[in-house]
């Protein structure tokens, strides 16, 4: 809310005396002029009485719950998946992902929920749930992308609805991947192999993963690339055959 700030300003109040003020944390006072939280009911009516103005608070939220039981939505309406890439990775990569600590279930999930358009993107995944990856719902819209217009395989808007991913976290480090996600830019629609949330520390960014497998036609990745204007890493078929692309993934994607 960042109002907040401008009114504070106006007033010459520095955030430690505004906070003072009012009576909170001036860390918790620099979350809620930033957005990243609300105040409480009783803490927004001494803000809106130390401020002069009225103040949002959660107590105003619908919860997601009840905001699709009256709008009738289907955010969790999960889109069926092709089984024959996960099939072949099975075949091909199964035994050795077993032997690296591969869950089971998880694969299980996987093979049900998350599109994959060749065996080796699936078993790069594979190999992402051996490092320790666990399945995850969620839309990239909440976690603040909005870089282009996320748009389902029929080209509608995405809206309320969730992705299924996979969710990698270590120490100060998160990284949650989407495969298969549709971006529309001004002229076109764009499909990558995966959208990428990561978080290392305070840093935060949005790259795309590719994965070129034998047969990969390159005729119009430059013109894409200079289109979606994202940060790309990619993979080769050989490197995911050989095992490794997980740790590929990661050096790239922190480098």
């Amino acid at each position: 809310m960042s109002y907040l700030r401008q009114i504070r300003e106006a007033r010459g109040w520095s955030q430690g005396e505004a906070a003072t003020n009012i009576g909170m944390n001036r860390q918790y006072l620099i979350r809620l002029e930033q957005g990243r939280a609300l105040p409480t009911a009783a803490q927004a009516l001494k803000m809106a009485s130390c401020y002069g103005a009225p103040v949002s608070s959660e107590a105003m939220m619908v919860s997601g719950r009840r905001l699709c039981d009256r709008a009738g939505s289907r955010p969790f309406s999960l889109e069926a998946v092709n089984p024959e890439p996960w099939r072949a990775a099975q075949k091909y990569w199964g035994g050795r992902m077993a032997s690296e600590g591969l869950d089971p279930l998880v694969w299980e999930w996987m093979c049900h929920h998350l599109p994959g358009e060749s065996s080796h993107e699936c078993y790069l995944w594979g190999q992402v749930q051996c490092a320790g990856a666990q399945p995850f719902l969620g839309s990239p819209l909440m976690w603040g992308f909005d870089q282009h217009v996320l748009v389902d395989r029929l080209g509608k808007l995405l809206g309320v609805r969730i992705l299924p991913g996979l969710i990698y976290q270590q120490g100060d480090l998160e990284v949650i991947l989407w495969p298969q996600v549709s971006l529309r830019t001004d002229k076109h629609t764009f499909r990558v192999d995966a959208l990428v949330f990561v978080r290392k520390g305070r840093k935060r960014f949005w790259p795309i993963v590719e994965v070129d497998g034998s047969g990969h036609n390159s005729t119009g990745d430059a013109y894409r690339s200079g289109q979606l204007q994202m940060m790309e890493v990619r993979l080769s078929g050989e490197e995911v055959r050989g095992g490794k692309a997980f740790r590929l993934l990661m050096e790239r994607l922190l480098s």
